[in-house]
């Protein structure tokens, strides 16, 4: 039996992401959760918070809200994360954040939302330079977003709409991206479900690519029974 582990940038469970990954694993995978906030206080959590200027990420709290945090402060936790799962018995490992994250250290397959989501884009537009966009939640990302694609060679057009906010604008920020030239989207973030997909695809009726699915579909293939 294999045993999966997870780590997010917020608090876990991730009971939003885990369920839409579950279809793609063998059924009698255990599933081992960690977050970067676990066990700290309103207080502690508090002091994560970004200052003005700040390289970010956005994250879910046990409660279903959402989080804002320094980037810089949370990346000191999530090597703990990893141990921790690793010391639970976890066979392969999945960090569920795509933004701009360093290596961590671990001697089983890890799979990382970011680097495998560029290489997709860079392999699927490298023969036509096919224009797409990408969502992000924040518009306060689009600038540290914009440098970190610029910085592997692609300029995709960008729009933001929030996950974890259910009054935010998805079709809007989708035609947004239409309009600007997109032939294909990315929803930069684990934030963004099933549900955001298909507002997307009904806004656009473009192609749209969702980390969940990547995530679910290349964890699936490294676990499948041999």
């Amino acid at each position: 039996m294999h045993s999966a582990g997870f780590i997010t940038v917020g608090q876990s469970p991730r009971s939003d992401i885990i369920p839409e990954l579950l279809p793609f694993l063998p059924h009698d995978c255990r599933i081992l959760e960690r977050g970067a906030l676990d066990d700290l206080s309103s207080a502690q959590i508090r002091e994560f918070a970004p200052t003005v200027g700040q390289p970010l990420l956005i994250s879910r709290m046990r409660d279903g809200s959402s989080v804002t945090l320094s980037r810089e402060l949370t990346l000191n936790r999530l090597q703990g994360c990893a141990d921790w799962l690793l010391e639970h018995g976890a066979d392969c490992l999945v960090l569920l954040c795509t933004g701009d994250l360093p290596k961590l250290k671990a001697e089983v397959p890890f799979l990382a939302a970011e680097p495998l989501l560029y290489r997709l884009m860079q392999g699927m537009t490298a023969i036509n330079q096919l224009p797409f966009g990408v969502m992000v939640p924040l518009e306060s990302q689009l600038p540290q977003v914009r440098q970190q694609w610029q910085e592997i060679g692609l300029n995709p057009f960008f729009a933001a709409a929030n996950p974890y906010d259910k009054k935010s604008d998805f079709a809007g920020a989708a035609r947004q991206l239409q309009s600007a030239g997109a032939r294909l989207i990315l929803l930069d973030c684990l934030g963004y479900g099933l549900a955001e997909k298909r507002l997307v695809q009904q806004a656009t009726h473009l192609p749209v690519i969702l980390p969940r699915t990547v995530i679910g579909r290349t964890l699936g293939e490294l676990l499948e029974e041999r």
